[in-house]
């Protein structure tokens, strides 16, 4: 297999979430008694002949409820049979087939469609069908196929990317209004996130590992902000993370923030949430310049997205995926 078609599973199954080593099945996210079988002998996902609505939004008001997409739906279901067919007439370990290439393109362009919808507008359960299916194609073709092409390989991660990212947002508009003790916002403006929490294949050592945090896009010398009120408990070099700034908050909670270029704030300093604390730069085990930041609570790193999407107005956006 080649690196390239390596790299673009491991990132994929990288996913934004809480800690998930491993994807969702159809089974898991819909409740689907029968599990997930190989993609040669996985019958056809049927379309439900009603249109159905489900909650996407919440507000003190109410729930708003939006449609599931049957036209999302239909393409999935026609892409898995679509990929299917094209793997049963491929031999192992041969280049992927033009044939597959247009289908890969075709559902990512339905992607597309459904997800330039509002976020109000999209119901959950498109995201986390379209998703998983995603997700289950790519892992069968890695099984079958020598090689990816580069330029599909880069659209399909976008894709996987931004349908984390929606996520993340219908799960922000869940939540009911409330008063918290403590407010979180996002330590760089704007959000743009390129690499997602989750397992991946690093992109420099090449070797499979968990991704605590997320990467955020950033210029050098940009400047990087307390995510919230707290005490600095570490403002200097750390290994692979290069110059990071640590910060305890309360509630057990820690923020990271990794590969700066220079740190603002000393070991002891209590900040506010806003405060510089650092600058953006590539120091470290990094490609690139960039902002690696991580939430912990209770001693577990939680994905940001979701933990931001709950505590922070400033919503993120799919960047181009860090190779």
């Amino acid at each position: 297999m080649r690196p390239v078609f390596a790299c673009l599973a491991a990132l994929v199954f990288a996913g934004c979430a809480t800690p998930r080593a491993e994807k969702m099945s159809f089974a898991e996210a819909f409740g689907d008694d029968q599990p997930l079988v190989p993609a040669q002998t996985q019958p056809v996902p049927r379309v439900k002949a009603n249109t159905r609505t489900v909650a996407s939004a919440q507000s003190a008001g109410g729930a708003a409820r939006a449609e599931e997409s049957l036209e999302l739906q239909a393409e999935l279901a026609r892409f898995s049979a679509a990929a299917r067919q094209a793997r049963a007439h491929t031999r192992r370990g041969a280049p992927m087939p033009l044939v597959q290439q247009e289908n890969w393109n075709r559902v990512l362009d339905a992607i597309d469609r459904f997800l330039a919808r509002a976020p109000e507008q999209t119901a959950s359960t498109d995201v986390i069908s379209a998703r998983v299916a995603a997700e289950a194609e790519l892992d069968m073709d890695a099984q079958v196929y020598g090689d990816f092409p580069a330029l599909l390989a880069e659209r399909v991660m976008d894709q996987v990317t931004k349908l984390a990212v929606r996520m993340a947002k219908l799960r922000r508009l869940q939540v009911r209004p409330t008063r918290p003790k403590l407010t979180f916002e996002w330590p760089i403006e704007p959000v743009v996130v390129t690499s997602l929490f989750g397992r991946r294949m690093h992109p420099i050592t090449h070797v499979m590992k968990p991704h605590y945090g997320v990467d955020l896009s950033a210029y050098g010398g940009q400047l990087v902000s307390a995510a919230a009120k707290g005490t600095v408990i570490r403002a200097g070099w750390h290994g692979a993370h290069g110059v990071q700034v640590e910060i305890q908050h309360p509630g057990g909670i820690i923020t990271r923030y990794s590969h700066l270029s220079a740190v603002l704030v000393e070991e002891g300093t209590v900040v506010e949430k806003g405060d510089p604390i650092g600058l953006a730069g590539t120091t470290g085990l990094s490609t690139g310049t960039h902002l690696h930041f991580e939430f912990w609570r209770d001693g577990r790193p939680r994905d940001p997205l979701e933990e931001m999407a709950q505590h922070s107005d400033r919503e993120a956006v799919a960047g181009v995926p860090r190779s």
